[in-house]
């Protein structure tokens, strides 16, 4: 594990190699989730996979990569795992975060990363020095991305023409704040 800022780490894992066995199938759902959406006028732009087989193959390492790293406490549920879809006509980049949902721990991973944009920006009290800061993040293949769940982030667009990027989130939700065992920082 590796920690990029105190609320932002990063953990190498072959996502790649598990995410393509099931890529068709997901970017269908995707395509006609989307176009069920945009029939009943619902903007919704990600949704939780439904994909049992890659649901399973994710989540387990994900749980135990948190466990390993952090204490939680007692875990309340399991979310699944969500994905958004982005072309570079095809995006929706806004500032947000997800203290809303019950949890503690937020994840980001992508597939198919774009060379032009496609970064994603995080930010924590930007305009409050020295501590504050606006922090934007080149994904990488094969590496998971974690963070606190209030911590406001946005995707940014990308400008490659013939990618399609799948960014997948995931949510560790438990009845404590996290604080991570080697760093301390508390989340």
């Amino acid at each position: 594990m590796k920690r990029l800022t105190q609320h932002i780490y990063s953990y190498q894992f072959p996502i790649t190699n598990i995410i393509n066995k099931y890529k068709s199938s997901i970017l269908e759902e995707c395509y006609n989730i989307k176009e069920k959406n945009k029939k009943e006028g619902v903007s919704r732009r990600d949704l939780t996979l439904q994909n049992e087989g890659l649901v399973e193959e994710l989540c387990w390492p994900l749980e135990n990569i948190v466990q390993e790293n952090w204490y939680t406490g007692k875990v309340l549920t399991n979310p699944g795992i969500r994905v958004y879809v982005q072309t570079s006509n095809d995006f929706q980049s806004f500032l947000h975060s997800h203290e809303h949902l019950l949890g503690s721990i937020s994840c980001v991973f992508y597939v198919d990363i774009p060379q032009n944009g496609g970064e994603i920006m995080f930010e924590y009290c930007s305009n409050q020095k020295p501590n504050g800061y606006n922090f934007k993040l080149k994904p990488e293949e094969n590496q998971f991305y974690f963070f606190p769940m209030w911590l406001p982030h946005t995707p940014l667009p990308h400008k490659d023409e013939n990618i399609t990027r799948l960014c997948f989130n995931w949510f560790y939700c438990c009845e404590a704040r996290a604080q991570h065992k080697y760093f301390g920082d508390r989340w």
